[in-house]
């Protein structure tokens, strides 16, 4: 009787302590079955400011976010017609920079420069600005800008002007040694009338610049600059000019010039000196009554000397000058006459004049009402104004016969 019941109480402890177990296990398989389903609970996203009118970004100071802010600046490109520029590539270059022509050159490829690209209606946007003040750059060798343009951070609705542009370049290499200069400086006026000069920099012989293509002016004279040589003169033209620029030395070459009456030669005047298909022009130091000195590298020269509005053949020579040597050339110039011719009335605006020969045409761009020609060859010659460079139409034109010694005042309506 005994046995069968601690049997019995066995029986029920074990199944008393199934209950148990069974009671404490179902509530983890319960949570556990939960926690497999949900996952954890999210994490908390940071609140951001909310945007300022038109999607800018919100003012800076308490509560903003750590990041800088994007500041924008955009606006339009077209041509003079009013047509969009597409493809155009614009950058924003600090405005500090010190040559005038920056604004029509890039001075080389920034990667650190912001940029912008037109679309097919001509805008642009640039993202990410530094604030302060930037210079607009056409950054396109077929663009250029009408005029420089400065804008701010964050300034939209910009309206800007492109023109078409030509591109001279300027070559500069040591006379003597025929090597490129390493650094140079150019000064030019653009446009010719313009009351300020530009400055650019060549860098390794070479200086590029762009201009808004005109028929008023194909070309621009310019002076060039390097440390340790004169200055030197060029025009730029479309097609590439080569510049030969002469090194300090003490002046060994003196040209003795004379008119055909053995009269000497004493106007202001410019030596031009011509080698390896190069040729490079020099203002000359006149050293007393048709005397001018020149320093001269040695070896084999083409000389020509033109007096200051000299029109008729200038006087050209050949010589060779050895190391240490001094030289003397003597030439012999034409004594042709003198024209002037006036403009009236005259409004200050530059104006073109159009001088036909027997054998010739010339178009001047003229910025002063007064115009004045010396030493012409003899013969007849047309004096009028015209509209631009290809132009047949004609106005106020007056014709004379130049002989020696003559001088003829027109007046040109």
């Amino acid at each position: 009787m005994i046995p069968r019941r601690i049997a019995g109480v066995r029986r029920a402890s074990i199944a008393a302590i199934a209950l148990v177990a069974l009671l404490l296990l179902v509530p983890r398989h319960r949570d556990s079955k939960r926690s497999v389903r949900s996952g954890p609970p999210p994490r908390a996203l940071p609140e951001l400011p909310a945007a300022g009118p038109e999607g800018e970004p919100p003012p800076s100071g308490e509560g903003a976010p750590a990041t800088a802010a994007r500041i924008m600046a955009g606006g339009v490109v077209t041509d003079a017609r009013g047509n969009p520029c597409a493809g155009i590539r614009l950058l924003a270059l600090p405005a500090d920079l010190r040559a005038p022509a920056d604004a029509c050159t890039p001075p080389g490829e920034d990667p650190a420069a912001p940029f912008a690209f037109c679309d097919a209606e001509g805008a642009f946007a640039f993202l990410d600005l530094p604030e302060g003040e930037h210079l607009l750059v056409v950054d396109d060798s077929r663009w250029t800008l009408a005029e420089p343009l400065r804008f701010r951070a964050g300034e939209k609705g910009l309206r800007v002007v492109a023109s078409a542009t030509w591109s001279p370049e300027v070559h500069a290499r040591d006379l003597a040694t025929r090597e490129r200069v390493p650094r140079f400086f150019v000064r030019y006026r653009w446009p010719p009338d313009a009351p300020e000069e530009r400055l650019g920099e060549g860098i390794d012989g070479v200086f590029r610049v762009r201009l808004p293509r005109t028929d008023l002016a194909p070309f621009v004279a310019c002076a060039i600059e390097a440390p340790g040589y004169r200055e030197a003169r060029a025009s730029l033209s479309p097609a590439e000019t080569v510049t030969w620029l002469l090194a300090f030395a003490e002046p060994r070459l003196t040209l003795r010039v004379l008119f055909e009456d053995g009269e000497p030669c004493e106007e202001e005047a410019d030596v031009v000196l011509k080698r390896w298909g190069g040729s490079v022009t020099l203002p000359a130091e006149r050293a007393g009554p048709g005397r001018y000195r020149i320093a001269v590298p040695p070896g084999s020269w083409e000389v020509e000397f033109r007096p200051e509005k000299h029109w008729g053949e200038p006087c050209e020579a050949s010589f060779d000058l050895a190391e240490g040597e001094p030289r003397e050339i003597f030439l012999k110039l034409a004594r042709g006459g003198n024209v002037v011719v006036k403009r009236e009335p005259w409004d200050g605006r530059p104006w073109l004049l159009r001088v036909v020969g027997e054998s010739s045409m010339t178009v001047l761009h003229v910025t002063d009402p007064v115009w004045e020609a010396r030493h012409m060859r003899p013969g007849r010659y047309a004096f009028s104004t015209t509209l631009d460079w290809r132009s047949l139409d004609v106005q106020g034109q007056r014709e004379v016969e130049v002989a020696t010694g003559s001088r003829h005042e027109l007046t040109i309506e």
